[in-house]
């Protein structure tokens, strides 16, 4: 039932284009849909493929994604928004904010913002708001 929803979800909204991912200021343009993003250790990945990137080690990172977004899997992040939809958001440690809607959102620490949640968002230390 819930690969049902999902698919429906996406279906809705999916459409071939291209995505831009800004981090730390530094903006990643990517030819086709985001099907991910993760950041581990300083490392970033975009739909499975490492990034080379000389700050590894900064202590602060912000990341802004422009498109739709099947999964972004973040070990720490300070903020991370998301201008379009996105279909399952974990961040450890960081403040959330999707301006469209979102089906799984997770964080530790940190408050989610988002448009509608359309599955399910948890905050073991944070506020969870819905923008009308």
């Amino acid at each position: 039932m819930i690969l049902k929803v999902i698919t429906k979800f996406f279906k809705k909204y999916k459409k071939k284009q291209k995505g831009i991912i800004k981090i730390n200021g530094n903006i990643i343009r990517i030819d086709n849909d985001i099907e991910s993003l993760q950041i581990n250790n300083g490392n970033i990945f975009i739909n499975g493929k490492k990034l080379k990137h000389e700050n590894k080690d900064e202590k602060v990172i912000n990341v802004a994604v422009y498109g739709l977004v099947e999964k972004i899997d973040v070990d720490r992040c300070n903020e991370i928004k998301v201008d379009g939809n996105v279909n399952y958001l974990k961040n450890t440690s960081g403040e959330m904010f999707i301006k469209g809607d979102v089906y799984s959102a997770t964080t530790v620490s940190g408050n989610i913002n988002c448009k509608s949640i359309i599955g399910n968002a948890n905050s073991v230390s944070g506020n969870i708001s819905k923008r009308i």
